[in-house]
C-alpha cells in the first residue's frame, strides 16, 4: 500500500476557504515555500479533488521565478497528479489522471 502525506491550509475556526471560494487569508512566505519544496523533493504524485486541482492548476501553469522559486515551479508543473472527481470532463495540467473512484482507497492502490 502506498502511503498519503496530506498538507492542508487551514483557518483556526477550521476553513479551507471564503463562502465565495477565495484564500486571500492565506499569507504565502519564503519559508512556506522552503517547506513546500522541501516536501515535494520526497514524492512521486500529487492527489487532487477537483476545486483545488481547478485552482492550483490555474496558478501554478503562470507561476513565475520573480514570485516563486524555479525548483518549486517545475515540481509543481512536471510530477503526475491524480483529480479525484465525477465532473471533471478534462484536466490539462501536466502529467495529469481523472479518477472517478467512488473511494478514494480505491484510487490510490491503483496508482503507479
Amino acid at each position: 500500500m502506498r502511503r498519503i502525506i496530506t498538507s492542508e491550509m487551514m483557518s483556526l475556526d477550521g476553513f479551507l476557504a471564503e463562502p465565495d471560494d477565495e484564500i486571500d487569508w492565506f499569507v504565502w512566505s519564503r519559508e512556506m515555500e522552503r517547506y513546500d519544496t522541501d516536501s515535494l523533493r520526497g514524492i512521486d504524485t500529487l492527489l487532487f479533488g477537483r476545486v483545488t486541482y481547478e485552482g492550483t492548476a490555474r496558478y501554478w501553469t503562470t507561476a513565475q521565478p520573480k514570485d516563486n522559486d524555479p525548483e518549486l515551479i517545475g515540481m509543481m508543473n512536471d510530477l503526475q497528479k491524480v483529480v479525484l472527481s465525477r465532473t471533471l470532463e478534462e484536466a490539462t495540467w501536466n502529467n495529469p489522471r481523472i479518477e472517478r473512484a467512488v473511494t478514494t482507497a480505491s484510487a490510490i492502490d491503483e496508482l503507479p
